[in-house]
């Protein structure tokens, strides 16, 4: 049984919280910053206190439209490895999941390797990195997200995290599927053999071109979905790519993938727009962006040749509001 109670941040406990932000932190919120966020409808603060009262841990996020972002977790050094942390973050989650948030997300040092334990035992996964993000020392940050809060918005259990080597047998085993490989580019072979998916995985961890993430169900690798990235004049627009085995089709997955992914990709890069190119005979992808947001900008007759046979070529675009 616990032995402190989690409990919205009010003005009495902004001292103590105060206290707690410059023992933790090198650039601490000040009381005055925190005080600040009581009279903020979009910020949501929570308190581990004992039964006296006292605070022992505290965890903040903003949420903006249906997006969360954590951005403060502590506990007192002498309080840690109790759960407070686990139960704070649950708390946030929780408000997140009444607010039918589409995903919540969080930033932590690469170091932190207690703090990214807890965070993948949440349910978060690993989706990108931001360089020098930490001052004091200075450190590279890792991007944190759950895309699914579960209760109220659940379609399937699935989620979107980058590639391990581990995951190439059953991607491979995924994408071998003539199927799958019907309306994609012939960059995407068939057959699919555990080499190609090797190959994919280790371009996918050291791309600077492509946003790349894994789409497991029931914890296995099962599709990805991708942002291809532009220069020059189209550098504030990218291209969506996205493939799922074909044992998941139907089941919401995709539709739900893609909405996560391109609000991800808005929030997270200088993006204002994001365009996928269909195959005209690709009803069911047609039917994924439009459900997920996207408008259909325009056909191409035979812009497309693949096995042998000419076909139209359907654009679909998502521009950031």
């Amino acid at each position: 049984m616990r032995n402190f109670e989690i409990t919205p941040m009010s003005e009495r406990h902004l001292d103590e919280v105060a206290v707690l932000e410059r023992i933790c932190f090198s650039q601490a919120w000040s009381k005055a910053l925190l005080a600040g966020e009581l009279d903020n409808e979009g910020s949501h603060f929570f308190v581990a206190v004992d039964d006296f009262g006292k605070v022992l841990g505290y965890a903040g996020a903003k949420f903006v439209c249906d997006e969360g972002y954590i951005t403060n977790v502590a506990v007192f050094p002498q309080h840690r490895g109790t759960g407070i942390a686990k139960a704070l973050v649950e708390s946030l989650i929780q408000a997140g999941r009444e607010k039918n948030l589409r995903f919540i997300s969080l930033e932590v040092r690469k170091s932190n390797t207690a703090a990214i334990s807890l965070y993948e035992k949440l349910g978060f996964a690993e989706v990108g990195q931001r360089k020098d993000f930490y001052l004091n020392p200075k450190e590279d940050a890792l991007i944190m997200t759950r895309f699914d809060l579960g209760e109220g918005r659940k379609i399937m259990d699935y989620e979107l995290k980058k590639l391990r080597p581990a995951d190439a047998e059953q991607l491979a085993k995924a994408a071998n599927n003539k199927e799958v490989a019907r309306f994609l580019r012939a960059a995407f072979p068939h057959p699919y053999t555990l080499q190609d998916a090797r190959e994919y995985i280790s371009y996918a961890a050291s791309s600077k071109d492509d946003v790349i993430l894994g789409i497991f169900v029931e914890n296995k690798a099962c599709g990805c979905i991708c942002a291809r990235l532009r220069g020059d004049v189209y550098v504030k627009s990218c291209e969506l790519g996205y493939w799922l085995a074909q044992e998941y089709w139907g089941k919401g997955v995709m539709t739900s993938a893609v909405e996560a992914f391109c609000e991800f990709i808005f929030e997270n890069y200088d993006i204002n727009r994001i365009d996928a190119q269909v195959f005209a005979e690709n009803v069911a992808s047609k039917r994924v962006l439009e459900k997920a947001g996207f408008e259909l900008e325009g056909a191409h007759k035979k812009k497309v040749y693949k096995y042998g046979e000419f076909a139209d070529e359907l654009t679909y675009a998502l521009v950031k509001d």
